[in-house]
């Protein structure tokens, strides 16, 4: 009954991004997102192109300025940024 009254709408809320998405990059893909919403197709794929090679920019600017120095000099230290910017935690193995 209540399902005939509310339609259940689902969303979808990201806490964390990862750092090298930055504001002008949410931006974009709010942009992009509402032209799909809307049905402008060539727009959302002018958007898409532009968001992801924005994406692509900061990823490699990210990588040469945090993880590329760390992996020279103390490759440990390396690894633990490249795992917390991909979010996934070492598992502690007891043989």
């Amino acid at each position: 009954m209540f399902d005939t009254f509310f339609a259940c709408k689902s969303m979808k809320v990201c806490k964390d991004y990862i750092p090298y998405i930055i504001g002008r990059i949410k931006e974009m893909m709010y942009n992009r997102n509402k032209a799909c919403q809307r049905g402008l197709v060539e727009r959302f794929k002018y958007l898409w192109n532009k968001t992801v090679s924005e994406i692509r920019k900061e990823k490699n600017k990210f990588y040469d300025k945090r993880i590329k120095p760390l992996n020279n000099h103390n490759p440990k230290l390396g690894w633990r940024q490249i795992r917390k910017v991909v979010g996934s935690k070492q598992d502690s193995i007891s043989l």
